[in-house]
């Protein structure tokens, strides 16, 4: 029929008048936003490490809470560097509402402003290289924060001080005073069998019974400790 060769040839016509650069769409590299992961990247390569902790679950008793930091060296405790004395994880509101509300911004704290008093609901551990010889370690919650400048050392087989910094498995809270290892900072140790200076091990616990305590040659153990409010 003609109106359907007229329509063929109208089509195969416009199909000649398209755009000679009306190409495939290229192929681009683009720019994207920084992620969590690449800030961690970087922290961790400047010797910088942090934790994060959720106390919330504490809410539910009220406890006088204290923030450590021991030292050990092979697995034999030296001291307790810090003992850092924060008072109790619930702290009653201003009474007057806007006193209330003003209290609330400043801290920046997730509670209602009808609430009567709020909880030590968090807090983090910071560990900064100072120098060579020297790292800063900084407990912070939203009471204030509390810092410690600790030593650390070279092992023989190297130049630098080598140290690594993880969480432990945290223990239940199942005791009225109870101490929780939270994070260890820790030199490498030497494997005298692949030659070689390392900090390979599997999860820790709180009991930290496990052998790589006794192998690590010196490191330390910042926590917290609980003691529940009579009523």
């Amino acid at each position: 029929p003609k109106i359907m060769k007229h329509l063929f040839l109208t089509l195969f016509f416009a199909t000649l008048l398209l755009p000679i650069n009306a190409k495939e769409k290229e192929i681009r590299i683009k720019s994207a936003e920084i992620s969590h992961t690449d800030i961690i990247n970087v922290l961790d390569r400047m010797g910088i490490h942090i934790a994060h902790f959720d106390l919330s679950e504490l809410d539910k008793k009220e406890y006088n809470i204290n923030f450590y930091i021991d030292e050990y060296k092979t697995g034999k405790k030296i001291d307790r560097i810090a003992n850092f004395k924060i008072g109790r994880n619930r702290k009653d509101l201003p009474k007057k509402a806007d006193e209330r509300e003003a209290f609330i911004k400043s801290r920046n704290l997730n509670v209602s402003k009808k609430a009567k008093y709020w909880t030590l609901n968090q807090m983090s551990i910071y560990v900064i290289p100072e120098s060579d010889s020297t790292v800063t370690i900084t407990i912070s919650c939203p009471r204030g924060a509390a810092t410690q400048q600790v030593k650390i050392a070279a092992l023989p087989q190297n130049k630098m001080p080598i140290y690594d910094f993880r969480t432990f498995e945290i223990a239940p809270v199942t005791e009225k005073t109870q101490e929780i290892p939270l994070a260890i900072y820790n030199s490498f140790f030497f494997d005298e069998k692949h030659n070689i200076s390392r900090s390979c091990y599997g999860k820790i616990t709180a009991e930290m019974s496990e052998d790589i305590f006794d192998i690590l040659p010196h490191y330390y153990v910042i926590g917290i400790t609980l003691k529940e409010v009579k009523k």
